[in-house]
């Protein structure tokens, strides 16, 4: 079941009327699941943290928290309902929580990672540090991840639009690629650390497609010019670049071609892919 483009995450305080529900989650998850004991579960950082709800049909289905430390943000109580489980959602609430973390001035992010846990957070990007050690009966290790820094701009654009780094370029440019190459583009655990929570599409043929459509999609062979013709990359905002370029593929032995656009932004696991365009050449 793919639930991405129902999803919504919004950030709430401890007040919040959405409170209760998240505490709810909590209790079912470590509580009942886990066995930890209530009056660990709730603690005075309830009350100065900025909570995280995740929410599908207006129902609370993952939430986790961030309480700031000085120049780091600690992420906790990251829970997510049995049944919603394997559908990208404790994915896009550590991307949001990065993004509202950095938005907050925080350079860093840590967080106590149950060893059962680690190795989804070593995918999104976090590095282990320290010894294994008990919380609340259960093996934990400390992991951490920097929090991207300002984009750099160029002597000449100084003032200007800034340029896209090169490093930056030849990455995007490898990603873009990679969706014209069938063993990346049917690849879903792939797509699904590629498409960002709001993804969708505009299809060549005009019809819309939103990112569980693109997930889902059915494996075949992709006959695609590449290197990609006429690829071009511009900063347009601080972490959103717009890619355009010209797609060469045969379908049934008749070259198609068509001016293809793409919006990228960086996130905390790094590039995402929010909207593609393809428009007959």
């Amino acid at each position: 079941m793919q639930t991405s483009s129902k999803l919504k995450i919004v950030a709430i305080g401890p007040a919040d009327a959405l409170m209760p529900a998240a505490l709810v989650l909590r209790h079912e998850v470590f509580v009942v699941e886990q066995r930890i004991p209530q009056e660990l579960e709730v603690d005075d950082d309830d009350r100065m943290a900025t909570h995280l709800v995740a929410l599908l049909d207006s129902r609370v289905v993952g939430t986790l928290r961030i309480v700031r430390h000085g120049r780091t943000a600690k992420i906790g109580r990251m829970a997510v309902s049995a049944a919603m489980r394997k559908n990208g959602i404790g994915r896009a609430l550590m991307e949001f929580a990065a993004e509202t973390a950095s938005s907050g001035g925080s350079e860093e992010i840590a967080l106590g990672a149950q060893l059962t846990a680690r190795e989804f957070y070593k995918r999104l990007g976090y590095v282990e540090e320290g010894p294994v050690f008990d919380d609340a009966g259960l093996p934990h290790v400390m992991m951490r991840k920097n929090l991207p820094t300002e984009t750099r701009v160029s002597g000449k654009e100084r003032g200007a639009v800034p340029e896209i780094t090169d490093g930056d370029y030849q990455q995007l440019r490898e990603l873009e690629e990679s969706l014209w190459r069938a063993e990346r583009r049917f690849d879903r655990d792939y797509m699904d650390a590629t498409l960002a929570p709001d993804f969708f599409e505009f299809g060549r043929s005009g019809r819309v497609y939103d990112r569980s459509d693109s997930l889902d999609a059915e494996s075949g062979a992709i006959h695609a010019t590449l290197p990609l013709p006429q690829f071009a990359a511009r900063l347009i905002a601080r972490d959103v670049v717009l890619v355009t370029y010209v797609s060469e593929v045969t379908y049934g032995g008749a070259l198609e071609r068509a001016n293809r656009s793409s919006l990228w932004s960086r996130h905390a696991s790094g590039w995402r892919l929010r909207f593609h365009q393809g428009t007959p050449a």
